[in-house]
């Protein structure tokens, strides 16, 4: 008897744990408002080590249309109470570049080469979560 039930709170913590770790789409919504079809990385910087680290899945968003990145939790919880400095960052690119953005985040955001948006969790709010991509 006591086997049995041991190995229903086992079926049952694996059960959790597979819901549990599910990927959702998130609040922030992004907007492409170009004519061709773009990817993006949203991030924020470790106030400890200066670095900048991914909050999300990335995303590619078809010219015109929206997109929201794939998360375990919510941006916003992750850029509010992670050790960040609490600004969520998007680095947006032409899709044949993502092996060299992702080979070097941290060069690829301070190069200056790609279009990065800085946006703090108040501005965010304001907006209701929803952005839009503009070529500069």
């Amino acid at each position: 008897m006591f086997m049995i039930q041991k190995s229903n709170y086992f079926a049952l913590a694996i059960l959790l744990l597979l819901v549990g770790c599910h990927y959702h789409e998130d609040n922030l919504v992004i907007r492409n408002n170009s004519n061709k079809t773009i990817c993006y990385h949203t991030l924020t910087k470790s106030v400890t080590s200066g670095e900048y680290y991914g909050v999300s899945g990335g995303g590619e968003i078809e010219a015109h249309k929206t997109n929201s990145p794939p998360v375990r939790g919510s941006i916003e919880y992750s850029i509010e109470n992670e050790p960040s400095d609490k600004n969520l960052y998007i680095i947006f690119y032409d899709c044949k570049h993502l092996e060299s953005i992702n080979k070097d985040i941290n060069s690829s955001v301070e190069s200056g080469k790609y279009q990065v948006n800085k946006y703090s969790s108040e501005e965010l709010k304001k907006v209701n979560w929803k952005i839009s991509y503009n070529v500069k």
